[in-house]
């Protein structure tokens, strides 16, 4: 008679995730059982709050509908609103250097992240209209116009109004990478302008988790303090706020550039200057990115001869890679590098972010 033994994987990998999971649970128990962590949550859900009053919101959001209808269209709802942010963000940077690692140096950072995002999760971006731009032109998309080639006023509409007015007149300046992820959230959003600039969040938030992931792990790679660098790196309240509040696409672009360092301390060079050429395709100033991913492995010791060629390869090939991908992402996407006409129009807002 033959015994057939049958394993059970599925169960072993269940089992596995429910313990993940009520670990990760029990971290974020323990990270609420500190004050700071407590008060960090306030001040972002007063930020938030205050983001909903007419001190904060673009012209056509739907949120002036409920306020006009409560009576709180006026000007002390924005002196009121104004003084929520300002002592939310009080308290959020209070809260930060509260946890500093020299009194809290076994605290776990990422849970404090998660839950000082929360209140943001589903708010109007804070301190900047840039995720509402991000819309219109994935909205642009959507209608098969190049936004390149036009400017988001060119579809004037609940889009076009709720973008700054000096995003409405310029054509766009983000990489075709970048204009394909605001048109695929546009779509995930049911072509609703609000959400669709709220929908923004979902790249920044996984920047925010790739970095809140490998930059300790870099850092204690290069035997750097860890908890210095969590610290500083994912619960600092620029984070937070600029980041996850703000809904900008330089969260994904970092979060990119982190993973790329990090595939380049294993041993994984090809892949991180491939990396480094699609965090680009978010946002062109990830292309810098090529110079630790080219000499984290093999560092410029001297400038000898052999060191100074080896680097140069390195850099070269580097460069190279990333800007092949740059150039190949560009080109499959059909839109091209109009991007570079409207190259200056970042030097000409004035924006808290």
């Amino acid at each position: 008679m033959t015994v057939t033994q049958q394993s059970r994987p599925s169960g072993s990998r269940r089992d596995h995730w429910r313990a993940r999971f009520a670990g990760w649970r029990a971290d974020v128990a323990r990270a609420w059982t500190h004050p700071p962590v407590r008060r960090g949550l306030v001040g972002s859900a007063l930020i938030a709050l205050g983001s909903l009053t007419p001190a904060y919101l673009p012209q056509n959001s739907p949120w002036w509908e409920p306020m006009r209808a409560l009576g709180l269209d006026n000007w002390w709802t924005n002196a009121f609103g104004t003084a929520l942010v300002v002592t939310g963000v009080a308290l959020l940077v209070e809260a930060w250097f509260r946890l500093r690692p020299s009194l809290y140096h076994e605290v776990k950072h990422w849970p404090i992240t998660l839950l000082w995002s929360l209140p943001f999760l589903l708010a109007p971006p804070i301190f900047s209209h840039d995720a509402y731009a991000y819309a219109a032109e994935g909205w642009l998309l959507r209608n098969g116009l190049n936004p390149y080639d036009n400017a988001i006023s060119v579809l004037p509409g609940p889009f076009a109004d709720q973008a700054a007015w000096l995003w409405r007149y310029t054509t766009a300046m983000y990489p075709p990478l970048s204009l394909e992820m605001f048109h695929g959230l546009v779509v995930v959003a049911g072509n609703d302008p609000y959400w669709s600039a709220v929908a923004m969040r979902i790249p920044a938030l996984f920047g925010v988790g790739l970095i809140a992931y490998y930059l300790p792990r870099i850092a204690h790679r290069m035997g750097a303090d860890v908890q210095m660098t969590a610290w500083f790196s994912t619960v600092n309240p620029l984070v937070i706020i600029d980041l996850v509040g703000g809904a900008h696409n330089d969260a994904l672009m970092m979060g990119l550039v982190v993973l790329a360092l990090w595939l380049t301390f294993q041993g994984r060079f090809w892949w991180a200057a491939i990396l480094v050429g699609v965090a680009a395709c978010i946002k062109q100033p990830a292309i810098l990115a090529f110079y630790p991913v080219a000499l984290i492995g093999h560092p410029w010791r001297s400038f000898r001869w052999r060191d100074t060629s080896r680097a140069l390869l390195r850099l070269t090939l580097s460069l190279g890679t990333s800007v092949a991908t740059f150039v190949a992402i560009s080109l499959a996407s059909g839109l091209g590098f109009g991007w570079v006409y409207a190259a200056d129009v970042p030097g000409r807002v004035v924006t808290l972010a």
